[in-house]
């Protein structure tokens, strides 16, 4: 085993050339986040990493269910600040104990660019319209729900990201 070195490069945006490496020197150019490492037959390889910590957090809202009808109504949740490169799972939950059912439509997505203000980088993020069709029969005047976002952590273990309540009363319909 020979002795772990590591390089940094934090002008350029170049790869190292192999000559400036030896084997299994690791080399980490700042300004694009890349690692590099040259192998024993003398090539250069290159990894991608990607910006995992930012300021913003998914924020979930919901359209107004001042009117709500609980026999199919549906409720429109809207959520912000995701990265475009990412699979979420979105689950509701009835907090409330009351008898939910509950169909979750296909999200819309839109994607945007977000300028992170402390770093001035800019993020592509994307947006989320999720219909959820409603029905509510329990015996309970107020439905409490909570809407959680979920994605897979590095161990493939299924995490909740963020969650937002929301109460409804029924409306006659």
């Amino acid at each position: 085993m020979g002795t772990l070195r590591l390089k940094n490069d934090q002008q350029t945006t170049n790869p190292p050339h192999a000559n400036q490496l030896v084997v299994g020197e690791i080399a980490i150019n700042a300004v694009t986040g890349k690692l590099y490492t040259k192998l024993v037959n003398g090539s250069v390889v290159e990894f991608v990493g990607k910006q995992v910590c930012f300021s913003k957090v998914p924020a979930i809202t919901f359209d107004p269910v001042n009117n709500f009808c609980c026999n199919g109504d549906i409720l429109s949740v809207k959520v912000i600040d995701l990265m475009t490169d990412t699979n979420y799972v979105f689950e509701l939950e009835d907090l409330s104990g009351n008898d939910v059912n509950y169909s979750m439509n296909t999200p819309v997505y839109t994607e945007y660019d977000y300028t992170d203000p402390t770093s001035s980088n800019t993020i592509p993020l994307k947006e989320a319209i999720i219909p959820i069709t409603l029905s509510i029969s329990g015996s309970k005047n107020l439905t409490i729900l909570k809407f959680k976002i979920l994605n897979y952590n590095s161990a493939s273990e299924l995490i909740e990201l963020t969650s937002r309540t929301i109460t409804i009363s029924c409306q006659n319909c």
